[in-house]
C-alpha cells in the first residue's frame, strides 16, 4: 500500500521533468533561437511522450505488472528521438534516453531492449560529442547508458528467477500437503480397518453362531429369519467398511486378521446380501427387503432410481445407507419414505414427532456421518441438507443437473 503514493510521486515528477526540460530547451536558457516548426514538433512529441507514459502507468497499475509493453517503449523511443532532433539535443533533455534504457531493460529481453535503445543512445553520444567537442563526454554518456541497460537486464533476470523459485516452492508445498494428506488418510484407513473390520467380522461370526444355535434348538421360523437377515446386514456393513477403508488408503485392503465372510446361512427367501457392484435399483430393492426382514422396517420408494446419474451411483448408495441407518437408530420400526425426482433425492423417517434427534442421549452421535456425507456430496457438485421436519427426520440431496 505504501508503494502507490511513491509511484504516483515518481510518475508526476517525470511528467513535470518532461515538460520542464522542453520548456528549458526552448526558453530563455537556450543560446540560440528555435525555429517555429521545430518548436511545434518538439512540443507535439513531448505531448505524445506524456500521453504514452501516463497511459502505461495506468495500465501497469491496473494489471498489477511492472513491465512496459513493446509498443509503449517504441513510442517513447520515437518521441525521445524526435524531441532531441528538433531541439538539437539540448542538455536539459539528457535524462530521456536514460529513462528509456531503464524502462526497456526491466521490461524486455536483451535483444529487443538493445534494439529499442540503440538509436536514442547513439544520438545521445553524437550530440554530446558535437556540443562538447570531446569524444570523452560522448563515450562517458554511451558507457553510462550501456551500464544502466546491463543493470536493468540483470535486475529483470533476477526478478524472473525469484518468481520462478517462488512458483516452484508453491508447487512443492502443494505436493507436500497432498503427500501429508495421503499419509494421514492411510493412517485413518488403517485404524478404521483395525476397529470396524475386526468388530464387524466378530459380529458376523456371532450372528452366524446364533443362527445355527437357533436352528439346533428348534427356534421359531420368524426368529431364524431375523437372525439370517441380521447376518446379511452385518456382512454388508463389513463390505461397506472395507470399501471405505480402500478409498481412504488408495488401494485394495487385505484383511489379514479374518477371512472373508463365507456365504453362511441364507435368509428364508434364499437370497444373500446384495452385491456391491449391483445396479442401484436392484441394490436398493435388496436393502429394503433385508431391512423389512431384519427390523420390520418398511421402506417405500416413490420415483425411479434410474434418474440418479450413473457417475453418482456411489454417492447415492452412501446417502441412502447413512439415511437408512440414522432412521433405524433414532426411529426404529418407523416406515422410511424415499422420494426420487429429477435432480434430487429425499429420505424421510416417517415417525412424525416420535423421531429422536441424531444427538439424543440414547444414541449419541458425533455428526461425523452426516458431515462426511455432506463433504462427499459437495465434492461431487451437489448439496445436502439433513434435519427434523414435521414428517420426520429428513435428508435431502440435490445434485447438479
Amino acid at each position: 500500500m505504501r508503494r502507490r503514493p511513491v509511484r504516483v510521486v515518481v510518475a508526476t515528477a517525470l511528467v513535470a521533468a518532461a515538460v520542464a526540460s522542453v520548456a528549458a530547451a526552448t526558453g530563455p536558457l537556450r543560446t540560440g533561437p528555435v525555429p517555429i516548426v521545430a518548436l511545434v514538433v518538439a512540443w507535439a512529441a513531448i505531448g505524445a511522450w506524456v500521453v504514452v507514459f501516463v497511459g502505461g502507468i495506468v495500465r501497469r497499475r491496473r494489471e498489477g505488472t511492472r513491465e512496459w509493453r513493446l509498443g509503449e517503449l517504441i513510442a517513447l523511443a520515437a518521441a525521445t528521438v524526435v524531441v532531441a532532433a528538433a531541439l538539437d539535443f539540448h542538455p536539459a533533455l539528457i535524462w530521456m534516453p536514460f529513462f528509456l534504457v531503464l524502462a526497456a531493460g526491466r521490461s524486455l529481453a536483451p535483444l529487443p531492449a538493445v534494439a529499442i535503445c540503440a538509436l536514442p543512445v547513439a544520438y545521445l553520444g553524437m550530440e554530446s560529442w558535437r556540443e562538447s567537442g570531446s569524444p570523452v563526454s560522448a563515450a562517458a554518456n554511451v558507457v553510462a547508458a550501456a551500464g544502466m541497460l546491463a543493470y536493468s537486464l540483470q535486475r529483470r533476470r533476477r526478478r524472473e528467477l525469484d518468481e520462478l523459485a517462488a512458483a516452484q516452492r508453491e508447487v512443492i508445498e502443494q505436493e507436500q500437503a497432498r503427500a501429508d494428506a495421503a499419509v494421514l488418510q492411510r493412517e485413518i484407513g488403517a485404524r478404521l480397518h483395525d476397529v470396524l473390520a475386526h468388530t464387524l467380522s466378530g459380529l458376523v461370526v456371532s450372528l452366524t453362531t446364533a443362527s445355527l444355535q437357533a436352528r439346533a434348538e428348534g427356534a421359531s421360523p420368524q426368529l431364524q429369519e431375523r437372525l439370517d437377515a441380521s447376518t446379511d446386514l452385518a456382512r454388508s456393513g463389513l463390505v461397506e467398511a472395507r470399501r471405505a477403508v480402500e478409498s481412504l488408503r488408495g488401494g485394495p485392503v487385505a484383511d489379514r486378521s479374518t477371512p472373508a465372510p463365507a456365504p453362511g446361512p441364507r435368509s428364508a427367501s434364499g437370497e444373500s446380501a446384495p452385491a456391491d457392484d449391483a445396479p442401484l435399483t436392484a441394490w436398493f430393492a435388496e436393502v429394503g427387503e433385508r431391512l423389512q426382514r431384519a427390523a420390520g422396517t418398511q421402506v417405500r420408494l416413490d420415483g425411479d432410481l434410474t434418474l440418479v446419474p450413473g457417475e453418482l451411483a456411489g454417492v447415492a448408495r452412501a446417502v441412502l445407507l447413512e439415511s437408512l441407518t440414522n432412521s433405524l437408530r433414532h426411529s426404529p420400526g418407523a416406515p422410511i419414505d424415499v422420494r426420487v425426482r429429477a435432480g434430487g433425492l429425499t429420505v424421510v423417517s416417517a415417525a412424525g414427532e416420535r423421531v429422536a434427534a441424531p444427538d439424543s442421549g440414547e444414541h449419541p452421535s458425533g455428526h461425523h456421518g452426516i458431515d462426511g456425507l455432506r463433504a462427499r456430496v459437495e465434492a461431487a457438485g451437489g448439496h445436502l441438507v439433513a434435519g427434523p421436519e414435521p414428517a420426520g427426520w429428513t435428508v435431502r440431496w440435490e445434485w447438479s443437473r
